[in-house]
């Protein structure tokens, strides 16, 4: 009898169980959980309205009265630069303090439209105006020196910077420069020195001019066309020292220097006017043989270049 209760329990249970399974009631089913997206602030749905009686503040309406009672009362410094409008730029934020920094200076509408503003002219003497140094050497009193340039110049007139082998001399005018050259080369001191720049002279070159042409009737020819001749000069070849059919003409310091280019007949020939070359070489004076001058602007003693001695080559 218990045998039997045993069995239809279990086939009970087995049945229970089948019932259940079929039915869905014991299946564990995992669902995938899907991964939310970040919500921006934006995306979230709008709070309800609510809808206020009459006469009852919103919460816009707390918010702009509670902003406007935070805000501090305008200044008397703030209500003036307020009301007056700034002629020099100065912002709110520097009205407020005192101990900011003084404003910028802004440019005028017209400056920011395009308009370009021209600097005053500067009445400094520029560099190509200013004398030329003098190189001074073998000085052997330099107080006595400065005293007497001193006294011929003035004190104004002129510095000295010493250096190793000489003493360069820096006047302050071309009549300062004049008077020194002058007392240097009167006194017999070793020195040399360049050209002022408003004595120089206007050089071009004349080509396709046959060099026996004569040089007066050169002279005629070119100063009858509106034009002052300084020197003329016949151009050899630097290796065979024959001489070119080209001409250094020098002119003297005027306006109508450039129309020298517009000639284009000279002595029966048919010429062009160049600009010359501008040699690179290091320049050599003649006369002493050092570089950096010329001889024409040399008061040192004369070298020979062949045999070393104390006359010219």
């Amino acid at each position: 009898m218990s045998e039997v209760n045993v069995y239809s329990s279990t086939e009970e249970s087995s049945v229970c169980l089948s019932e259940r399974l079929y039915s869905g009631e014991g299946r564990t089913v995992k669902k995938s959980k899907k991964r939310s997206k970040p919500k921006s602030p934006g995306d979230s749905p709008p709070p309800p309205s609510k809808i206020a009686a009459p006469g009852t503040p919103t919460d816009e309406t707390t918010r702009d009265i509670s902003a406007s009672a935070t805000k501090p009362a305008p200044t008397a410094t703030t209500a003036i630069s307020t009301a007056t409008p700034s002629t020099s730029g100065t912002s709110l934020k520097t009205a407020q303090n005192p101990h900011a920094s003084s404003p910028r200076t802004t440019t005028p509408s017209s400056a920011s439209a395009g308009t370009r503003i021209t600097p005053a002219p500067t009445t400094s003497t520029s560099a190509a105006a200013r004398p030329p140094p003098i190189h001074v050497a073998e000085v052997s009193d330099f107080e006595g020196l400065c005293y007497a340039l001193e006294a011929l110049v003035g004190s104004d007139g002129f510095t000295c910077r010493s250096r190793v082998h000489d003493i360069v001399i820096a006047p302050s005018t071309p009549d300062s420069y004049r008077a020194v050259v002058r007392y240097l080369a009167g006194n017999k001191f070793s020195y040399h020195t360049y050209q002022l720049q408003t004595e120089r002279s206007y050089r071009v070159v004349m080509r396709g001019l046959n060099h026996r042409a004569p040089v007066g009737s050169i002279r005629t020819d070119i100063e009858n066309q509106g034009h002052q001749v300084r020197g003329i000069t016949n151009v050899l070849d630097s290796r065979t020292k024959r001489p070119l059919p080209l001409f250094f003409i020098d002119l003297e310091p005027a306006a109508n220097n450039a129309d020298i280019f517009d000639v284009s007949r000279v002595f029966f020939s048919e010429v062009r006017i160049e600009e010359p070359y501008r040699s690179r070489s290091t320049v050599q004076c003649t006369r002493c043989q050092e570089y950096q001058h010329t001889k024409g602007y040399c008061n040192r003693p004369p070298r020979c270049v062949r045999c070393g001695g104390g006359h010219e080559s």
